[in-house]
């Protein structure tokens, strides 16, 4: 053999050698994953299972480095927080589980709780419910009541217990569900012994619930493998190098009743996720891959959102925004430190070198002045037959309230060396007071907000310096963006096929103008199976789980949904990035969003055949120089700035903010 011809081969045997096998998905990993993250009774977040979930998923990615970049993400979230919610029935006590709130109102109870009888209701029809009885009492139904349930609310039921089954459906439980803020608890008792008998109770109960509105930190993890090389083959060589595929699964659960949420079901996307990020970060794909776990998808979305705010607006115009928080805390430390010097005597404030200070003074009375103009109001419109004599006290007490609140604060606006009068100084003192703690929780929130806002612009400039792709780019230019596709995950083990998705019941809005050369993609993969070229034989197999067919609009895309439930992607298409969801198909997913949705109900074999599939498609669509999109969607973005200062006179909702409150509003309509 010539010796040309023996070192070729020499050569080819040894590229063979150090080239890594490609990697294939680990059924055995995924499912240890799965079942480490679904093993808690709730991942809602700021729970011990979220946090659990959050710590395993960031471990399992750091194992992955050098190959892998992991950031993490935190922000807060507002969530229900279930501090006690039992119910005594005799001398024997048992814990029950509030329903997601009403709008902004918790399932809680006063702290001396309710008392009444137990009336079971059944199915809550009219022949059912012994309407003599539920008038004041505790209404006892089951999950399968439907809408009937609301008939107990109107003969005068004060609370209701809903009782689960094994055969509970999110599309019953839902029912129960309430979006105004009414003051009605509700709560729920799983399938078992505390059900079975409350369906035999006979006698008086009381509930008792602690629940409160509170933050809790909520962590998006972003995971980032670098593409084979820096420039995909098949690629311009003058071209900027590629963005990014965007690998989207939930991290957190969601339940209708947030303390039993195990979410098994929601636990196969990230779990899926991982086993893609092993496998590619063991055999990197043409392009780069962001695989990204959101941490907050149960509430409004609220982990896209941080995401596509992070990832998808150019710094720009976060830096706009953090030069108005900057002076915001210059001006909060200068009012503080002024503050401070005067000792608690305000007769020594100057009413030019210290307007500012006076206007945030001025507002907090114009605050007080307001509530107590309101429930002066409220006092007003009772007729004189319902007055009693406290009520009169409390009215003329708070006229001359609300003259003296108007005296103070015009002293303090025009004349402060008033306020050292022994009628004034009291008030004035506090109010001194009250400033300094407000200043103290500006500060506080400003600060937050820098950090926020700060951290949004560090994670652009990871990714754009990971991608190699302008760090600072014009806001106006969408062609710069980090994110090709966003692809969400979406499988259940209802269907037996998986395809794309890209209608949601969360937006309701169809975003596959985005997606047209993504589908003209998929057309072009099945004319070519059709004429059996070679380059389509693998999508033999792949179809046997898997179909494009969504994409060709046969039918309504919510008839391959089925079930009223958001898909991953919905906010992609406000923050001008192509998205789809990958789900599986024409399956209700009647467990998702239940107690029921356990580990031990889910069907991982149905799952598996849909996952491989996809994994195929996903592998050899982005290896493929023309799964690209020309579109650059535009950003659709609106934004409403303001402060509501005037008070409301007349009205009995203030227009100014009030402590305890999201939000108070006025509508005409």
């Amino acid at each position: 053999m010539p010796t040309r011809l023996v070192l070729a081969w020499l050569i080819l045997a040894v590229a063979v050698a150090v080239r890594p096998a490609h990697a294939r998905f680990d059924e055995r990993a995924f499912s240890s994953d799965l079942s480490r993250l679904a093993a808690e009774p709730s991942r809602a977040i700021g729970s011990d299972g979220y946090q659990a979930a959050v710590a395993y998923v960031a471990g399992e990615i750091a194992r992955l480095a050098p190959a892998v970049q992991l950031q993490r993400h935190e922000f807060t979230v507002m969530m229900p927080v279930t501090k006690s919610a039992s119910i005594r029935l005799g001398e024997t006590t048992h814990t029950i589980y509030p329903f997601w709130p009403a709008g902004v109102r918790v399932n809680a109870t006063p702290a001396d709780g309710i008392t009444g009888e137990l009336v079971y209701c059944g199915n809550a029809t009219l022949p059912e419910i012994p309407a003599q009885r539920v008038d004041g009492n505790i209404a006892v139904i089951e999950s399968s009541a439907g809408s009937s349930w609301s008939s107990a609310v109107y003969f005068g039921a004060r609370a209701v217990i809903v009782l689960g089954s094994d055969q509970t459906t999110h599309a019953q439980l839902r029912e129960f569900e309430l979006f105004i803020p009414v003051n009605f608890p509700r709560f729920y008792v799983p399938q078992g012994a505390v059900a079975d008998a409350l369906r035999k109770a006979a006698g008086r109960a009381t509930i008792r619930a602690s629940v409160s509105w509170e933050p809790r930190t909520a962590t998006n993890l972003y995971a980032f493998v670098p593409a084979s090389k820096p420039i995909p083959e098949g690629w311009p060589a003058n071209a900027r190098p590629p963005a990014a595929l965007m690998i989207t699964a939930g991290l957190d659960s969601s339940s209708l009743v947030p303390d039993l949420s195990p979410g098994a079901g929601q636990a196969v996307q990230p779990a899926v996720a991982l086993g893609l990020l092993r496998e590619f970060a063991a055999a990197p794909l043409n392009r780069p891959v962001v695989f990204f776990f959101s941490g907050a998808d149960s509430v409004q979305m609220l982990g896209q959102r941080q995401m596509f705010a992070a990832l998808a607006d150019a710094p720009v115009t976060w830096r706009r925004e953090l030069s108005g928080v900057e002076r915001d805390i210059a001006a909060v430390r200068r009012d503080a430190k002024r503050l401070e010097s005067l000792g608690g005597d305000p007769t020594r404030l100057d009413i030019t070198a210290d307007r500012e200070l006076i206007d945030r003074i001025a507002r907090l009375i114009e605050v007080q002045t307001t509530l107590a103009q309101d429930e002066l109001f409220r006092l007003r419109r009772a007729r004189p037959d319902e007055l009693s004599p406290e009520m009169l006290a409390r009215r003329s007490e708070l006229e001359r309230h609300i003259i003296r609140l108007n005296q103070v604060r015009y002293a303090f606006q025009s004349h402060p060396a008033r306020l050292a009068s022994e009628e004034f100084a009291g008030s004035a003192r506090g109010f001194l007071k009250r400033t300094e703690e407000k200043l103290e929780s500006l500060a506080a929130s400003f600060e937050t907000r820098r950090a926020e806002l700060g951290r949004r612009i560090e994670l652009y400039e990871w990714l754009a310096g990971a991608l190699g792709r302008e760090k600072n780019p014009d806001e106006r230019d969408v062609s710069q963006r980090l994110i090709e596709l966003q692809l969400g995950l979406d499988f259940s083990d209802g269907g037996v096929r998986a395809g794309p998705m890209f209608y949601g019941m969360f937006q309701r809005s169809n975003s596959l103008l985005n997606l047209q050369d993504y589908r003209d993609w998929a057309a072009r993969l099945e004319r070519d199976f059709a004429r059996e070229e070679p380059s389509a034989a693998w999508w033999t197999q792949a179809r046997k789980a898997f179909d494009f067919e969504p994409l060709n609009q046969v039918r309504a895309p919510q008839s391959y949904l089925c079930a009223p439930m958001a898909i991953p992607t919905e906010m992609a298409q406000p923050w001008g990035v192509p998205g789809m969801t990958i789900i599986t198909l024409d399956d209700l997913r009647l467990r998702r969003d239940t107690p029921n949705d356990t580990l031990e109900r889910l069907n991982i074999g149905a799952i598996l055949p849909q996952v491989l599939a996809a994994r195929e498609v996903i592998v050899r669509a982005w290896n493929d120089p023309k799964f690209v999109s020309r579109v650059q969607p535009k950003r659709q973005r609106a934004a409403l700035t303001g402060q509501v200062v005037s008070p409301a006179t007349g009205r009995p909702v203030p227009d100014l903010p009030r402590d305890g409150f999201l939000i108070t509003y006025y509508s005409k309509q």
